[in-house]
């Protein structure tokens, strides 16, 4: 096999794992993600960019909520509860992202998480700051 069709076949594996259900959810938690990221390094000039990447995250996350409490969603209870939790984090937490009160890699952070589950990743820990501001946290 030529390099172009090693090319064209491996393209065709990746577009396939694109399709499944877990590949787009992926790919929209990656896409999300990156936009974050992006705002956020950009500081003070990037804040219109970070308000509309929080804005998408914000929705990707009000769909995944949608579709966790469907009754036939096909993923364990406890598992729909951990991730109803995050979602709930994930709103109060860009609030204060867009009160210039934290930073956004904690939701960075919980995104990956998902994205790796997606992938089939072993979950690692996550650590979630408290709602409640602590004393000598992290101001921007």
């Amino acid at each position: 096999m030529d390099a172009s069709a090693q090319a064209i076949s491996a393209y065709g594996q990746a577009q396939k794992g694109a399709t499944t259900d877990r590949g787009i959810e992926y790919q929209v938690f990656a896409r999300t993600t990156a936009s974050l990221l992006a705002a956020e390094r950009r500081g003070k000039a990037g804040f219109n960019d970070l308000v509309g990447a929080l804005h998408d995250n914000r929705r990707l996350w009000d769909a995944l909520t949608v579709d966790l409490i469907d009754d036939g969603n096909q993923l364990s209870p406890k598992l729909r509860a951990q991730l109803l939790s995050l979602a709930g984090f994930v709103r109060q937490h860009a609030a204060k992202v867009l009160r210039h009160q934290s930073s956004v890699q904690p939701i960075v952070d919980i995104n990956q998480a998902v994205m790796n589950g997606l992938r089939g990743i072993a979950p690692q820990p996550v650590a979630v700051p408290s709602t409640a501001s602590a004393p000598g946290a992290e101001q921007r």
